[in-house]
């Protein structure tokens, strides 16, 4: 089990030494400068980051914890019986369709977050010393982390797709291979005057970005073809209806400005759904209907 505990757990280990880069690098009234090279340099991170970023984490890990890995789990089976089977074509099938429906989930929620991250961050977080201006970097850091929000959620199928061939070496080394990179990133980025602490986000993003299209690569070579067209069709019909929720939920702000935050957050978050399912169902996206409905028992 510890290859697939490592494996899985990639995310709270980047998460982990992420904290202590900002650890290390944020200011303090006792220590605003460190030593680097020889030389006494300004600490990039302003004092209180790491809450933050803790804020930020916990924003964009719930949708995925409660869509992505819940789908993972669910067909973990499917694909292992297919494995044990040698059931290929199925296995592709079944693949296929998984990737799909947390690509569509990843878009979506993404999108979503990324739009809306001030006022749901000053709703659920602005409270005693956690100020406006808290409110509004912790969003920003969120925006960064849910560029890589569809990856996060492909990694859970794919890593899953390993586990199901019995081979848990390949996520692991592949993770660990990226470990140094993903710090690397943080390292430097957080020097950039504009990103700071949304370096955290983006080097998360990257990392998991990178890890899956080789996961997905290296899963091709060894079962096959899993509907490459398929995946971009189902990518297209998301980032359309993705569009057509983002302007109405634009323009359902505009009238709602200076309005209180959980008056934004309870007006735009069901209009942004509403118009995303409605989008997807007049493209008539298949994801929507097994979203929606039960799946069909598997024949075998």
């Amino acid at each position: 089990m510890l290859p697939m505990l490592i494996g899985l757990g990639f995310l709270q280990i980047s998460e982990l030494l992420n904290d202590v880069i900002a650890w290390v690098f944020s200011a303090t009234p006792h220590s605003a400068t460190i030593g680097l090279f020889g030389r006494q340099l300004q600490r990039p991170l302003n004092e209180g980051v790491l809450m933050r970023v803790y804020a930020a984490q916990r924003l964009y890990q719930f949708p995925m914890g409660v869509l992505a890995i819940s789908l993972g789990v669910a067909v973990f089976p499917l694909l292992s019986r297919y494995a044990a089977r040698g059931d290929l074509p199925n296995l592709r099938h079944s693949l296929n369709r998984a990737l799909r429906l947390a690509l569509m989930e990843g878009l979506a929620t993404g999108v979503g977050l990324f739009l809306l991250a001030e006022p749901i961050t000053r709703l659920i977080f602005r409270h005693r010393r956690f100020t406006a201006a808290d409110a509004a970097n912790s969003a920003f850091i969120l925006q960064m982390y849910v560029l890589g929000l569809w990856a996060y959620c492909s990694y859970q199928i794919f890593v899953r797709a390993f586990y199901a061939l019995k081979d848990t070496r390949t996520p692991l080394l592949i993770s660990c291979a990226l470990v140094l990179p993903n710090v690397l990133m943080v390292a430097g980025l957080i020097w950039v005057p504009w990103l700071r602490a949304g370096a955290f986000g983006v080097a998360t993003a990257v990392t998991f970005a990178v890890n899956t299209l080789i996961l997905g690569a290296l899963l091709r070579r060894r079962v096959g073809p899993f509907g490459g067209g398929k995946l971009a069709a189902s990518v297209g019909r998301s980032l359309l209806a993705c569009a057509a929720m983002a302007a109405v939920v634009h323009l359902a702000r505009l009238p709602l400005a200076g309005r209180a935050d959980w008056i934004v957050v309870a007006v735009c978050v069901p209009a942004g759904a509403a118009v995303f399912l409605a989008t997807a169902r007049l493209l008539r996206a298949p994801e929507l209907r097994e979203l929606l409905t039960r799946a069909k028992k598997d024949p075998g």
